[in-house]
């Protein structure tokens, strides 16, 4: 994660731990969060890969889109295994808090050559992947686990930071009730600069 944004996530996490919040910085469901991520956003891929044109849908299939119907099974598989230990992770835990995305929000162009997420990079950050963007996101939404992303301050330069509040499956007000009360302790939504 960003410097930027591990420096914010660290500061909104010691004033919610001031405001009484326990926090466990150790803890971890039993998972390989890589793998689950990356076998999360090939059936996130291929579940979208329906909107894709014709070219698309070519030039995906070498990235886990458009994958044949015994390839997606397994990857089922090894997503339920991973719900299944998010369950037992979240049997004392009543949230998980972690980043939204690694970076900072960064100035969006367009790749000439496609879609973003198969051809682009952020110049602004190292050359990374733009899918490097959803590394989270896919670990967390593919598990069909809830979350809400409240804002949790701004970056040295102004840019807004938010994090998830991840709660249990279906339990979707216990995270929406979280990020109310980090609402009261940091402050909550600022409108930009620019829309003041």
């Amino acid at each position: 994660v960003d410097l930027g944004v591990r420096r914010v996530m660290e500061d909104a996490i010691a004033a919610l731990e001031r405001a009484g919040a326990r926090i466990d910085h150790d803890r971890r469901p039993v998972i390989d969060p890589a793998a689950a991520s990356r076998d999360g956003l090939a059936l996130i891929s291929s579940a979208t890969a329906i909107s894709d044109s014709d070219g698309e849908s070519s030039a995906a299939s070498g990235d886990g889109r458009g994958i044949d119907h015994l390839a997606w099974d397994v990857l089922h598989r090894r997503r339920g295994e991973v719900r299944r230990r998010w369950d037992e992770f979240f049997v004392d835990v009543d949230v998980l808090l972690c980043p939204v995305t690694v970076v900072p929000p960064f100035r969006h162009v367009q790749s000439a050559d496609g879609p973003n997420w198969m051809h682009a990079t952020l110049a602004d950050h190292d050359d990374r992947h733009y899918s490097d963007l959803i590394w989270w996101s896919a670990l967390i939404g593919s598990a069909y686990l809830p979350a809400t992303v409240p804002p949790i301050g701004r970056t040295a330069d102004g840019l807004p930071v938010g994090i998830q509040v991840v709660s249990p499956y279906l339990h979707d007000r216990t995270s929406l009730a979280f990020a109310r009360c980090m609402a009261d302790v940091l402050g909550g939504y600022e409108p930009p600069p620019a829309a003041r």
